[in-house]
């Protein structure tokens, strides 16, 4: 991760923690105004030591309260500015009714709203959409191919083995030619007894020529203390699985197809130019890779199709957005071409942490890929 990412979002947390304090601050007062009448200024060290409480726990995002607070904490500013620009006809009207009064000073528009952001999170992560793709190329094709791509379900944190096995019952039906997993299908929070029942599902997917799997950088538990299995358990799940790893390495297609799959971005792994080197660059090339980085390198190797995971899409607003101005990927979602490459990102099937989702969809991806 390049140093200024990182100086960037210790500056942002620094901020939300320092902008937080001063919100609670400002709103414990109000409430215990509505009640009590002035507080005391002897006791505003209480409102300091649960402004700083608040406020650090606004700021560590991987916490369903975490975000909840941090949608408040927005959503007040935005509230303050409002009330700022309409204060003398607020005024007039918390003069009037009590009513309104306790509506301005409670927080109850933010709080509200926060609420109704949670829960519409919680139900958006849980609403797996099929998103489709057309590639075409001028490379000769005997007929048309469909790939089903999955990536980032981070098994355990949104759904378990029933929803799992629905899905897999909608993934068969799209009959596709091949499956191909591109990383973080489990993460640090999956059991072993998890990770090895996701693989053994999605090994039952029906297709054509098999399923492939590239890792992610969060399936090897690496940042985990106390992972639940080992990285030879989890290879020797998925390949007791019938899935085929893909770790800077290729496989062919019904002889028409190339499958690259390459380590994740994270490790060190081989140049794309020379796992292809010596191919034939007449066949069409498709490379899985979990983070959709190294664009223009994959492009000049000769790469035709590119598919990724990784960014959730932003998965918590405003995420998506600061992924794109501070370059943290090539790109958020979606398709577009760079120099001839199609590069193709899933926000993924479900999302890490939490399960909330209030950016994106959850999503399976079905790409077509055909001759001219």
């Amino acid at each position: 991760m390049p140093v200024y990412v990182i100086y960037f979002a210790a500056a942002a947390v620094i901020a939300v923690i320092f902008g937080a304090v001063q919100v609670y601050k400002v709103w414990l007062k109000r409430l215990y105004e509505l009640k009590f009448g002035e507080f005391p200024k002897k006791r505003m060290w209480i409102l300091r030591v649960f402004g700083i409480v608040l406020g650090v726990c606004t700021a560590y995002i991987f916490s369903v309260i975490g975000i909840f607070l941090l949608f408040f904490f927005g959503f007040f500013v935005v509230f303050e500015l409002f009330r700022l620009l309409f204060r003398r006809r607020l005024a007039k009207a918390a003069g009037k009714r009590r009513s309104v009064k306790i509506i301005l000073d409670s927080g109850m528009i933010p709080i509200a709203l926060s609420l109704l952001l949670v829960v519409a999170g919680y139900i958006n992560i849980r609403n797996v959409t099929r998103t489709e793709y057309a590639v075409e190329t001028d490379k000769q094709l005997s007929r048309d191919y469909k790939l089903l791509v999955l990536s980032d379900t981070h098994y355990g944190t949104i759904f378990k083995k029933d929803k799992l096995e629905e899905l897999v019952g909608i993934f068969s039906k799209e009959r596709p030619d091949a499956v191909l997993l591109v990383g973080d299908i489990v993460d640090e929070s999956t059991t072993k007894e998890e990770m090895q029942e996701i693989f053994r599902t999605f090994g039952q997917i029906e297709s054509a020529y098999g399923t492939y799997y590239v890792y992610g950088n969060h399936d090897v538990q690496s940042y985990s203390r106390n992972p639940s299995y080992t990285a030879e358990e989890l290879q020797k799940a998925i390949e007791d699985s019938g899935i085929t790893i893909l770790a800077d390495q290729a496989a062919m297609l019904n002889d028409e197809l190339r499958l690259v799959g390459r380590k994740d971005y994270n490790d060190s792994r081989v140049d794309v130019r020379d796992i292809l080197k010596g191919m034939d660059a007449g066949k069409y090339t498709i490379l899985m890779d979990h983070q959709p980085m190294e664009y223009q390198e994959s492009a000049k190797a000769g790469v035709d199709l590119m598919v990724s995971g990784h960014t959730h899409g932003g998965q918590i607003f405003p995420l998506g957005i600061f992924i794109e101005l501070l370059k943290t990927a090539d790109q958020c979602y979606g398709s577009k071409m760079v120099d001839g490459m199609t590069a193709i990102v899933s926000s993924g099937v479900a999302g890490w942490g939490y399960p909330i989702r209030t950016e994106r969809h959850s999503e399976y991806v079905v790409i077509t890929v055909k001759s001219r």
